[in-house]
């Protein structure tokens, strides 16, 4: 017979899965940002239905000192994918949305994957030497081991992180609108964290919480994040049609940050930069490039020409600082436009010149 308190993960998970099919079919493009929001509701949702299963079951008290192979054990290590995932994925999205490209992208991204990782590797390994989860007691809480501490750090490190960035980057925006976003989605972070909180210290402080409340409120987070993603297009930042465009002319164009991280590329610059890609320097792949870029962000100009030689080609640049409401720079722009043809008619016409003024 299906326990009460049960319904309330079973529940929570079959909302995530109704929040990410809601964003996968009412935003596009399919960009980094909705990606990653997916992958936060999935992960949701394999936590929540999991553990709905598990309160179930007969008997298990914690799965994760379960024998090794057996029906708990292997249910522990597919819920450990969910409780790991969590924090990575709500890291990655929040630095997506608030456009911190290199924190969303390359080694960093690796990086956000390690705790996931080590969490699935302990529950894993778990029965077999009984240092991450101790042993279960019969009230339902559990005696953690030394391998518990780093999961728990490195799971809150990356909640506090990606909040401080999303909330910031919203509060920075300097509008009425930004400033609501910023506290609807921080006070959303709180609600599944003091749930989690709460629970961890069940025992001690003798609290009586039938339900892990974190996986329950997680989805609460996420409504919050569909109904802006679905209501101010947060996953779109920037516009399909706009980026159609953007990839379509015929110049070579380049969004940095004000870190000089590669934001956006099309494909005309790609072709002049085959190194270059969202997430990576300009500098480690095109240092003259990226001096033009510091100059344009240093000076209080909006524009700025030079000349770029690669090779055989020849190109008029134009750089041109992106700025927020307040005039602050938060990037640049980068044009390039191939004009060796134009360069080389220049010089022959020289030449003929000085030829002709020779005869005479």
């Amino acid at each position: 017979m299906v326990s009460v308190v049960s319904l309330f993960p079973l529940t929570a998970g079959l909302l995530s899965i109704f929040l990410g099919a809601l964003a996968l079919a009412g935003t596009r493009p399919v960009n980094r940002s909705l990606r990653y929001f997916v992958a936060l509701n999935v992960s949701t949702a394999l936590w929540c239905l999991t553990y709905f299963v598990l309160l179930n079951m007969p008997g298990v008290t914690d799965p994760a000192v379960a024998p090794f192979g057996s029906l708990p054990h292997v249910l522990a290590v597919v819920e450990a994918l969910g409780v790991g995932a969590a924090p990575t994925y709500w890291f990655l999205f929040a630095a997506s949305y608030a456009s911190r490209t290199r924190w969303a992208t390359g080694r960093a991204r690796i990086l956000a994957h390690v705790p996931l990782v080590y969490t699935v590797v302990c529950v894993a390994t778990n029965p077999l030497h009984r240092l991450f989860v101790v042993s279960a007691l019969p009230d339902g809480s559990a005696v953690y081991g030394p391998l518990m501490v780093p999961h728990q750090i490195a799971a809150y490190v990356l909640i506090g992180l990606g909040t401080w960035l999303i909330v910031s980057s919203s509060w920075k925006r300097g509008t009425a609108e930004g400033r609501r976003q910023a506290l609807v989605l921080g006070a959303a972070v709180l609600v599944p964290s003091i749930g989690d909180a709460l629970y961890a210290v069940r025992g001690p402080l003798g609290l009586d919480i039938p339900v892990h409340p974190a996986p329950v409120l997680l989805p609460v987070l996420n409504v919050a994040l569909a109904y802006e993603l679905l209501r101010a297009g947060l996953a779109d930042i920037v516009p399909y049609a706009t980026m159609q465009a953007f990839d379509a002319i015929s110049d070579a164009a380049i969004a940095l940050d004000d870190e000089g991280i590669i934001a956006a590329i099309n494909a005309a610059a790609r072709d002049i930069l085959p190194d270059a890609d969202l997430g990576v320097r300009l500098s480690e792949v095109a240092p003259d490039l990226a001096s033009a870029a510091d100059a344009c962000l240093l000076s209080a100009a909006s524009y700025a020409g030079f000349d770029l030689d690669r090779g055989e080609r020849v190109y008029w640049g134009r750089a041109r600082p992106t700025r927020d409401r307040r005039g602050t720079p938060m990037g640049c722009i980068l044009l390039l436009t191939d004009v060796t043809e134009v360069r080389m008619t220049q010089t022959k016409l020289l030449q003929l010149g000085l030829e002709a003024d020779g005869r005479f």
